[in-house]
C-alpha cells in the first residue's frame, strides 16, 4: 500500500509551468534533474461506475514489458486545506479485468471491493500524459515531488485538455509541505484543484 498525500493546482499552460519552474523559490530546492516522461492511462470502472460512488477508480498504466493496475482511493480534503488531496494506492500486474479484483486484494486492498465483479469492469475513461517532474529538498529533512503535467482527458467522444502542477509528499511532515505551498501559491496566484479526474470525466461525460 502507498499513501498519497499531494498538493495540486490548476494552471493556465506551458508558458505559466516554465515561470514557476524557473522561479527562485523553486530553484534553490533543487539538485537533481528535471525528467519527463509521457503516459497513457486508462481508468476502469463498471458500467454504473460502481467504484466512482467508493472515490475508488482501477488505473491501467502500460510499461515497458507489463501492464500495472492500481486500485486509487481518496478526495480532497475540504477543511481549509486548498489544493490537499488524500488517498491510498494498491498495485498488482495487470492480467486482464477477471482477476484484477482478486490480485488486488491479495495485494492488500481492502476486501470491501471483493463485492466487484472483475469480469464487470470496462474502460470508462482514458487519460494521456506529458509530466516534467523533480524533486524538491526542503527543510526538516522534507521531500516532494514537482510535477507539471500536461493532458487530455477522454470519455466517449469527449476530450478535455488540462494543464496542472502537483507537489507530492515522499518523506517528512506534511505541515512543512504545506506551508512551502502556501507560499508559492501566494507568489503565483495558484488555484488549488478541488475534483479528482473522475469527477471531470462524470462532469464531460454528462455534458452535453
Amino acid at each position: 500500500m502507498a499513501t498519497e498525500i499531494e498538493f495540486k493546482y490548476s494552471l493556465e499552460g506551458p508558458a505559466e509551468a516554465g515561470i514557476i519552474a524557473s522561479s527562485d523559490y523553486v530553484t534553490q530546492y533543487l539538485k537533481d534533474d528535471w525528467t519527463e516522461r509521457n503516459t497513457l492511462d486508462v481508468h476502469y470502472d463498471t458500467p454504473d461506475w460502481d467504484l466512482a460512488g467508493r472515490n475508488a477508480l482501477i488505473r491501467v498504466r502500460a510499461w515497458i514489458n507489463l501492464s500495472i493496475a492500481t486500485l486509487k482511493f481518496g478526495s480532497y480534503v475540504k477543511d481549509g486545506h486548498p489544493g490537499l488531496y488524500k488517498g491510498q494506492d494498491f498495485s498488482t500486474v495487470f492480467h486482464g479485468t477477471e482477476p484484477v479484483i482478486r490480485d488486488l486484494i491479495a495485494c492488500g486492498a481492502p476486501e470491501s471491493f471483493a463485492d466487484i465483479r472483475g469480469e464487470d469492469l470496462c474502460p470508462v475513461f482514458s487519460y494521456t500524459c506529458s509530466r516534467r517532474s523533480a524533486t524538491l529538498y526542503l527543510p526538516e529533512m522534507t521531500r516532494a515531488e514537482l510535477s507539471f503535467d500536461e493532458g487530455v482527458l477522454t470519455v466517449g467522444d469527449k476530450s478535455v485538455r488540462t494543464c496542472e502542477m502537483t507537489l507530492e509528499l515522499l518523506f517528512g511532515p506534511c505541515s512543512e509541505l504545506e506551508a512551502y505551498c502556501e507560499r508559492l501559491v501566494s507568489e503565483h496566484r495558484l488555484e488549488p484543484h478541488s475534483v479528482t479526474k473522475q469527477e471531470t470525466a462524470l462532469r464531460l461525460l454528462r455534458s452535453r
